[in-house]
C-alpha cells in the first residue's frame, strides 16, 4: 500500500519536451522526491518519445486539477508545498492504487474479493479487485494494437459484445458499474499462455454473480 509523506516543499521543476520532472524536499528525513509527469508516449519499437494528443490532455488537467495552475506557470509552484505518496517503485501526487500481480504458483487458485474500482479506458475496462491489502485487475480488452500508430483502437462491435458479457456476469448495466463497487466476488487465477518473458505469467477472471432470486 502507498504511504502517504505529507505536504512536501517543492524544490524544483525540470521540464523537458516530453516529461516535467517535480522534486520535492522530504525534510523529516532530509531526502528528496521525484514525480514525473509525462506529455507524450515513449515507442518501445523506435525507443524515441512521440506526440499523443489524449496524453497532453491528461498532462493539462492534472495540473488544473491537482496544482491549480498551468503549464505556463509550472515555475511558480517552487516554494509551495503538495500532498506527496511513496508507492513501491515511484512517488505520486495522489493516492496511487497500485496494481499486484498473481505469480505461476497461484495459477488455479480461486480467492474471495471485493470490487474495488471498474474504470473505463479508449480500448479497454478494467475491474479492480481488492484480495487482502492488495488491488489486482482484470480486463475486458475491446480494442486492437496498432504497431505503426504504438496504441490499441477501440473496435465498437467488439466492445459492445464485452459490454453485453459485463451485464450477463453481473446483472447490470456497464454505465451502473459503480452499484458493484463494494460487493464481493470469486476471482481466479489463469496461465497466461502468450507470456514469453516470464514478467507476466497470470492473469484473473472474476467469476460471475449469481442471479437474484
Amino acid at each position: 500500500m502507498a504511504k502517504y509523506l505529507g505536504k512536501l516543499e517543492l524544490l524544483e521543476v525540470n521540464e523537458e519536451e516530453f516529461t516535467t520532472t517535480f522534486t520535492f524536499l522530504y525534510a523529516e528525513y532530509g531526502e528528496i522526491r521525484e514525480v514525473t509527469w509525462f506529455i507524450g508516449l515513449y515507442d518501445k519499437n523506435t525507443k524515441k518519445w512521440k506526440k499523443d494528443d489524449t496524453q497532453a490532455d491528461k498532462y493539462v488537467n492534472n495540473i488544473a486539477e491537482i496544482l491549480n495552475s498551468t503549464p505556463a506557470h509550472l515555475q511558480d509552484l517552487i516554494g509551495q508545498s503538495f500532498d506527496v505518496w511513496d508507492g513501491e517503485k515511484f512517488s505520486y501526487l495522489w493516492e496511487p492504487m497500485e496494481i499486484s500481480k498473481f505469480g505461476a504458483d497461484d495459477i488455479e487458485q480461486i480467492y474471495n474479493a471485493t470490487i474495488v474500482a471498474i474504470e473505463e479506458y479508449e480500448a479497454k475496462g478494467v475491474i479492480r479487485v481488492q484480495v487482502g491489502d492488495k488491488i489486482y485487475s482484470s480486463n475486458m480488452n475491446w480494442g486492437k494494437w496498432v504497431e505503426s500508430l504504438g496504441k490499441s483502437l477501440p473496435d465498437p462491435h467488439k466492445k459492445q459484445k464485452q459490454l453485453e458479457k459485463f451485464k450477463k456476469k453481473f446483472h447490470v448495466d456497464f454505465n451502473d458499474r459503480e452499484s458493484l463497487i463494494g460487493k464481493n466476488v470469486m476471482i481466479e487465477v489463469e496461465a497466461n499462455t502468450f507470456d514469453r518473458t516470464g514478467e507476466n505469467p497470470t492473469y484473473i477472471t472474476v467469476k460471475a454473480l449469481p442471479k437474484a432470486n
